[in-house]
């Protein structure tokens, strides 16, 4: 690990992509479907609230040097990287993975999480002299 920094700075970040991909394609007959939107807050909606809000946190914390040196250019690049891990694990779900089903208010629900994340590493990182 010492001939690869980067890797090691990065692997919380990789290791959970892989449990958020191995996570949805878990068959999901014995989850409850939601058909709605105003449904979003049962735990299927909270679980991948979660799972992408850590996905952001950690994503954005194992990169302090590019989120101090260009602060927007990173989040929009997080934002955009949470967007399209969400597309793919939902078209992953309705084509690939066996007995699930994509759903836009799960893609809808990652994307808040991301957002959640990225706001929860912005309130936890910034120092007293930044908030200025």
């Amino acid at each position: 690990m010492r001939q690869f920094p980067s890797l090691r700075r990065n692997l919380p970040g990789i290791l959970w992509t892989a449990l958020i991909v191995l996570l949805m394609g878990i068959p999901g007959n014995r989850f409850p479907q939601i058909s709605s939107f105003w449904e979003w807050l049962e735990p299927d909606k909270l679980i991948h609230l979660v799972l992408f809000g850590v996905w952001a946190y950690l994503i954005l914390r194992q990169n302090p040097a590019q989120y101090h040196r260009n602060r927007g250019r990173l989040f929009v690049l997080v934002l955009l990287s949470g967007a399209i891990l969400s597309a793919a694990t939902e078209l992953l779900q309705h084509y690939v993975f066996i007995n699930r089903s994509g759903n836009i208010y799960d893609a809808l629900a990652n994307i808040i999480g991301t957002i959640f994340g990225m706001i929860i590493y912005i309130t936890t990182h910034t120092k007293k002299s930044d908030k200025r």
